[in-house]
């Protein structure tokens, strides 16, 4: 998403504007569901399930700040 937000300014705005949007939406969707996963699992079966939370906690966080 990074290289596409550098190459934004080379569409009209209002392609880039909806672009941003439709980002933000599919992000906001990926986030509710990694949300879902989180409140429904166990993580702290064993190291492999804690290592699992804290890779599921880092998208929670990145797909809040693509929100």
């Amino acid at each position: 998403m990074l290289l596409q937000t550098f190459f934004l300014g080379l569409l009209p705005r209002e392609e880039a504007v909806q672009r941003l949007l439709d980002h933000a939406e599919a992000s906001a969707k990926e986030h509710d569901t990694l949300v879902a996963l989180r409140d429904t699992e166990e993580w702290d079966k064993d190291m492999l399930t804690v290592c699992g939370r804290l890779v599921l906690e880092h998208g929670i966080r990145q797909r809040v700040l693509e929100q």
